[in-house]
């Protein structure tokens, strides 16, 4: 498996911190549930 670009890391960490959220697991739920962070994600 290959490595996530910090840049993505980077991005959808910073765009959850502006949604006033700050847990890596959330985060990653999100990622799973809500459009933005899709996106963000770009399907890696």
């Amino acid at each position: 498996m290959a490595a996530i670009a910090p840049e993505i890391l980077y991005a959808l960490w910073l765009y959850a911190t502006l949604e006033g959220i700050g847990s890596a697991r959330t985060i990653t739920r999100l990622t799973q549930a809500q459009d933005a962070y899709r996106w963000i994600r770009g399907g890696v």
